[in-house]
């Protein structure tokens, strides 16, 4: 029987690549970490942190074209790679919250080792996920989180995309130095500083100009495509991400999460009916998609003020994903329409 090893949400975002870094073995990714990730669309959290997100999602896309993940995907290194789910009938330890992320992580790693006893390993960079583990009586692997000599953006991406970021790297230092000078010697006449707002705007100029040099050599490149998009979608450039999504889309128009962000960006300019269009084309390619259900509802009932069609996808999405992580804001919403449907046939009386 080949080892399990199982993925804490954490080593994913720190290093993506962890997920071929098993050779021979079965490679377990739970079902709350997908959703953890797809958080990140809409969180206050740092660039790279998202594009760690989205590059995971990425290659667990790639994966899914190949087979049905819930059922195990043979990778290049003939590694098995699985999404695993919860399963709520089954023994859950008493020690375990399901309304806490880690651990639903821990209780899925926990009916894995129950079916496989000394075969399952936890990843995870978490102390207190580790110390939990340990109750458990799970085997752990602690993944530190610290620089590394080569990082696995690199070992991964062609030399043509490396090219981009080493300028950057040098464009940053420049920068910098442009910065230091500033401070040291113009700010003793104007008394001012360089604000953190313009660093930031530096860099995103940078890694703007890294993705567009890309595009140039090649207009079809996929993940520069989509990093474009991603980053004026991160930068609240809507109709910018729209542009850019729509390329990607015309190469890999089955590309389930493009056409997602694709909708969200659409939805946020307030063109409601085209936000519609995209969430309904992600279910016509796969009708159980989860977040599609929950983002026609909010365009419906936010957008299009159709409570009932909202209430309906609300609760496909309960029906798909009933402890997921936008179960208790679905709960809600269901709430909120049902009252206000009420309260309106009440006062029609």
């Amino acid at each position: 029987m080949k080892h399990i090893f199982v993925l804490d949400t954490n080593v994913l975002l720190e290093e993506p690549n962890i997920i071929y870094s098993f050779p021979d073995a079965e490679v377990i990714v739970p079902e709350t970490v997908l959703s953890e990730i797809d958080k990140l669309k809409t969180a206050r959290v740092s660039g790279d942190l998202k594009y760690h997100g989205r590059e995971v999602s990425r290659m667990l896309f790639e994966l899914s074209e190949k087979g049905k993940l819930s059922e195990g995907v043979k990778a290049k290194n003939r590694a098995l790679i699985k999404v695993a789910t919860l399963i709520t009938s089954a023994e859950i330890p008493k020690s375990l919250s399901l309304k806490s992320t880690d651990d639903r992580i821990l209780a899925i790693t926990y009916q894995i080792h129950k079916k496989n006893p000394g075969k399952v390993t936890l990843v995870t960079s978490d102390l207190n996920m580790l110390l939990k583990a340990q109750t458990l009586g799970i085997n752990i692997q602690h993944k530190e989180v610290e620089p590394k000599k080569e990082s696995a953006f690199f070992k991964r991406t062609p030399w043509k995309r490396v090219v981009p970021w080493i300028l950057t790297v040098f464009l940053i230092l420049a920068i910098f130095g442009i910065l230091y000078f500033k401070v040291f010697n113009t700010s003793k006449k104007s008394g001012e500083i360089p604000s953190e707002a313009t660093l930031e705007e530096e860099i995103y100029q940078a890694k703007k100009n890294d993705y567009l040099k890309v595009l140039q050599d090649n207009p079809n490149d996929l993940q520069a495509l989509v990093g474009l998009g991603n980053l004026y979608f991160d930068t609240k450039q809507y109709q910018l991400a729209i542009n850019t999504y729509q390329r990607a889309l015309e190469i890999q128009p089955n590309n389930t999460n493009i056409r997602t962000d694709l909708g969200i960006s659409y939805f946020y300019l307030g063109m409601n009916d085209a936000a519609i269009r995209e969430f309904q084309e992600v279910l016509k390619i796969d009708p159980n998609h989860p977040n599609a259900h929950f983002n026609l509802g909010i365009v419906f009932w936010r957008g299009k003020n159709e409570p009932q069609n909202a209430l309906k996808e609300f609760e496909k999405y309960l029906e798909l994903c009933p402890e997921g992580p936008s179960a208790e804001d679905a709960k809600q919403n269901i709430t909120q329409i049902k009252a206000s449907i009420k309260k309106n046939e009440g006062g029609n009386e």
